[in-house]
């Protein structure tokens, strides 16, 4: 088995620098899951092709695990950003932006509206077929900081499907 496996933090800040929210994401050579991972967490689309099928067992198990790690992801994230402009604020004084969603201060303007959604579920929906949901604004991730419940959830379908002797992923999103 060959891997060529890299980070999942380097596929995640790549596919969120370069692409935007319901993007279609294409990983001609999916391996390990790695970049439909970060895709699904980024909630963009993705399309993967694998042609030894010995990684399907290993992109499954990946999928099934993607709630925990997907939002324990996100939870680490958004602390590491807190810690970010407590020391920024510190060393330089206040910021001129705040995050309208979190209430809490970023350094840009494009930083004001960007919110993060946390993955509600995952559900395997046939032998390849798999449904994420996902909280649209969870301020749950700041642990108390804002304690207001959202009710609102968006969908996303991810289905890996095997065409001739690839696998393939397709995830497409639907709001509810």
């Amino acid at each position: 088995m060959r891997s060529a496996a890299y980070p999942f933090e380097l596929a995640y800040r790549l596919i969120n620098m370069f692409s935007i929210k319901d993007d279609i994401i294409l990983d001609p050579f999916l391996g390990t899951g790695t970049s439909s991972l970060a895709a699904m967490i980024s909630e963009r689309n993705s399309i993967g092709y694998e042609i030894d099928f010995k990684f399907k067992e290993i992109i499954e198990n990946r999928i099934n695990n993607l709630r925990d790690f997907a939002n324990s992801y996100i939870d680490d994230r958004i602390n590491s950003h807190v810690n970010f402009i407590n020391n920024r604020i510190e060393k330089k004084g206040t910021t001129k932006h705040h995050n309208e969603i979190y209430n809490f201060p970023v350094v840009t303007s494009q930083e004001k509206t960007i919110k993060i959604n946390k993955v509600k579920d995952l559900n395997q929906v046939s032998d390849n077929e798999y449904k994420v949901s996902y909280y649209i604004n969870d301020y749950d991730n700041l642990e108390g900081a804002i304690s207001i419940e959202m009710p609102i959830f968006k969908k996303e379908t991810i289905s890996p499907t095997q065409e001739n002797d690839s696998l393939k992923t397709k995830n497409s999103v639907k709001e509810v």
